[in-house]
């Protein structure tokens, strides 16, 4: 047991220091507000693990990891720590659903793409199908609008009054971190 909390303390160990990168800047103040460069993430570790490894114990873990990666990098994690039998299926699960999500985004853009181009050929004939009125200067203009809406990140406050960044559920399958 001893052995297999030690590995998994190692194994957060190795995750920090892959996502510490070469360098860090000292913060001179601390900014309440997120930019949108800097939006928090939620990403899965998903890696094989002993079958006497307790639930609270990778909840431990996982805690102690999330208050690092939380705090420096605006980045949750998750551990979906998996038996050796539980590892191999699970991951195949996974990858056949995230299969799947791509395929269906990338059928709704295409069809968007035509829903669009028949759009602007319809808007196209409409303004051909206008009479012009007679003058020196007839120019017709189009103004476009670009959506300049900015993402915002949802904060809460805790206990002490303090802002804290919320950290987004996982939507769908996900396979960020494996370890093999």
């Amino acid at each position: 047991m001893k052995k297999k909390l030690l590995s998994l303390v190692l194994l957060a160990g190795l995750i920090l220091s892959t996502l510490t990168g070469c360098g860090a800047s000292a913060k001179e103040e601390e900014d309440t507000t997120i930019e949108p460069a800097h939006m928090t993430t939620t990403i899965t570790l998903t890696a094989i693990t002993g079958e006497s490894t307790t639930p609270e114990a990778i909840e431990k873990v996982q805690a102690a990891f999330n208050k690092l990666t939380k705090s420096e990098y605006k980045t949750q994690v998750i551990f979906q720590l998996k038996t050796e039998e539980e590892y191999l299926k699970y991951v195949e699960e996974q990858a056949k659903l995230i299969e799947e999500r791509i395929k269906a985004e990338e059928e709704a853009e295409k069809k968007a793409k035509e829903e669009a181009k028949k759009k602007k050929e319809e808007e196209k004939l409409a303004n051909a199908n206008k009479k012009k009125k007679p003058g020196k200067w007839n120019t017709t203009t189009k103004a476009e609008t670009e959506d300049t809406a900015e993402e915002t990140q949802e904060m809460t406050v805790d206990e002490f009054g303090r802002p804290v960044a919320k950290y987004p559920d996982l939507e769908g399958p996900s396979l960020d971190i494996l370890f093999i």
